[in-house]
């Protein structure tokens, strides 16, 4: 819980700031959260981790369709420098 609860805090900072009033609501919440889960069955809570994790998921896909073309490219890019002997190739 305290790796998860440092891991969920600075995640938190990142989007609100650093502030102590901020990270204590955020401390608070997780504590309330934590004590939530201690007392309902383990199945809902999986379940929503479970969906939770797949919110998380959805941007990422999204991301990889848009940048895509773009990855593409810069490989194509690459294959040619490397073939040209732009970049050099280094062997074991």
């Amino acid at each position: 819980m305290i790796s998860w609860s440092y891991y969920g805090l600075k995640g938190w900072t990142y989007l609100f700031g650093e502030g102590h009033m901020g990270q204590t609501i955020y401390k608070l919440m997780f504590c309330a959260f934590v004590a939530l889960g201690c007392m309902v069955q383990l199945g809902p809570i999986l379940d929503i981790s479970d969906a939770l994790v797949f919110l998380i998921c959805v941007p990422n896909i999204l991301g990889l369709y848009v940048l895509a073309p773009i990855v593409r490219r810069e490989m194509i890019s690459y294959k040619a420098r490397l073939a040209n002997g732009e970049i050099k190739r280094y062997s074991h």
